[in-house]
């Protein structure tokens, strides 16, 4: 079991506990799977080596229209 299967067996007790009287077993898988796209996403980013020099890919520069 790698971690971010620990991780995401974790969050789902937690939401079986919080939420499993509302939900259906279908909507239970529809989370269980959910939560681990999320933490492979997250996994994937852990794992880019990144500098405090690395600048931003993308600069957000808000769209002003012309006056």
């Amino acid at each position: 079991m790698t971690d971010s299967d620990k991780e995401t067996s974790i969050l789902m007790e937690l939401v079986k506990e919080r939420y499993g009287k509302r939900l259906t077993e279908e909507q239970l898988e529809h989370v269980e799977n959910s939560l681990k796209r999320v933490m492979d996403a997250g996994k994937a980013l852990r794992e880019v080596p990144l500098e405090n020099s690395n600048e931003p890919y993308n600069v957000f520069r808000p769209y002003r229209r012309k006056k």
